[in-house]
């Protein structure tokens, strides 16, 4: 099958959660199949693509689209609009029309977008077979439980109307919606008539072996995550002033490292908090995380499951996470991480693998025989690929019966 994979996200480099979901499911489908890739992006396309996507890629498009931003122009005017603004304000009409000509050339058998291009297979889902990948109702459920205030509470709960809305007609008409975890599924199926398309595939990681290593430096702790993201610098700040004090109090030379881009994040106050460094972006974080001693994940806000947590396991680097950082995977605390909700106990559980090497060493062989079985993308890509290819006869089927009912019903009047 020819496959056109719509992305906001440019793949290359895969240093965040997203890429490197979409990294892998391109690297699934392209075993069996020719993908084409366009990528949604604000700033121009780079001159070059990286050579290991053009060899998963037939061809890779780069078109500009619009940033949006709450305060943007047109902004209280798409307010009123029934699909959420963040939707229509990227909207740019080049991406539909590209589409539309691949697929009446015959050069399109099905289409693969990310959630935030969602909006884009719903203008040709009606035309091929449309897949919407790594959906998060979640997000929006949880934005009205925790807004701040009464209006901010009344905005979340509008634009989950909105999103609700969008989505039921977007199921009503895609061939599959394919969400990480059992939570996002059981929160689209509710709101919508056709559960049966709503299918899980969970987030995973490309197993490797280990890369070699100096010794662990046995009193490092890692948070995987840029603080340009709103619920990570909420995680690293929580853990900067109830977490690692207690932590220190106990074991006096153990600090933390947080990866990822810090331009354009308010740190001043965290960059001063003793035990605390920004390692900014790291070109292959792998090394860092296997060299560290414990991974944290006290995240408190935030959706979908959790890549950092599964590539920590897989390098054997234990993991300390909150129960919502640990969200969406099939985990049990005791055996594959420990899981610690308020400050005590996640203090607590940190400084027992920092200070225990048996506990160390029986966590992390167990979590990455648990990675193993559970969560390779070699895995995981395969069920894709067979759940691709079911949905994909259904739509077919249900788009034929659709086209000789009207002819049919012509017939007998």
């Amino acid at each position: 099958m020819q496959i056109t994979f719509v992305s906001f996200w440019h793949p290359y480099p895969a240093d965040n959660g997203v890429k490197m979901r979409t990294l892998a499911i391109i690297r699934a489908l392209a075993r069996e199949h020719s993908v084409d890739l366009i990528v949604l992006s604000a700033e121009p396309a780079a001159a070059d693509d990286p050579a290991p996507l053009r060899q998963l890629c037939r061809s890779i498009t780069t078109i500009t689209v619009p940033v949006f931003s709450p305060r943007s122009g047109g902004g209280w005017l798409r307010l009123f609009h029934v699909t959420p603004r963040s939707y229509i304000a990227t909207y740019n009409p080049t991406v539909t029309a590209l589409l539309e000509r691949r697929i009446a050339a015959g050069e399109c058998d099905a289409v693969i977008c990310g959630e935030l291009a969602a909006y884009y297979g719903g203008k040709v889902a009606r035309s091929v077979a449309v897949f919407v990948d790594e959906v998060e109702p979640s997000r929006y459920a949880d934005a009205v439980r925790n807004a701040a205030s009464i209006w901010r509470r009344l905005r979340a709960a509008l634009t989950g109307w909105k999103y609700r809305n969008f989505m039921r007609t977007l199921v009503a008409d895609c061939a599959g919606i394919f969400v990480t975890s059992a939570r996002e599924a059981t929160l689209l199926r509710a709101i919508t008539t056709h559960a049966e398309r709503v299918a899980i595939v969970t987030n995973g990681v490309t197993l490797i072996d280990q890369p070699d290593l100096p010794t662990r430096d046995a009193r490092r702790l890692i948070y995987s995550g840029s603080p340009t993201y709103a619920p990570n610098r909420d995680a690293v700040a929580f853990f900067a002033a109830d977490i690692l004090p207690r932590i220190r109090a106990r074991i006096p030379g153990a600090w933390l490292a947080v990866t990822g881009k810090t331009e354009g994040a308010s740190l001043n106050s965290l960059t001063a908090t003793p035990g605390i460094a920004f390692t900014g972006w790291l070109p292959d974080i792998r090394a860092y995380v296997a060299a560290s001693h414990v991974c944290v994940v006290p995240l408190r806000q935030g959706s979908g499951t959790r890549l950092k947590i599964l590539e920590a396991m897989a390098l054997g680097t234990p993991v300390v996470a909150t129960t919502k950082g640990a969200e969406g995977l099939d985990l049990t605390s005791g055996e594959d991480l420990l899981i610690a909700d308020d400050p005590e106990a996640f203090s607590d559980a940190t400084v027992r693998l920092l200070t225990d090497n048996a506990l160390h060493a029986r966590i992390a062989a167990h979590a990455r025989a648990t990675v193993a079985a559970r969560y390779d993308w070699e895995i995981i890509g395969t069920e894709m690929l067979t759940a691709l290819t079911q949905r994909i006869s259904v739509w077919t089927a249900r788009q034929r019966a659709h086209r000789i009912a009207p002819r049919s019903a012509t017939k007998l009047s």
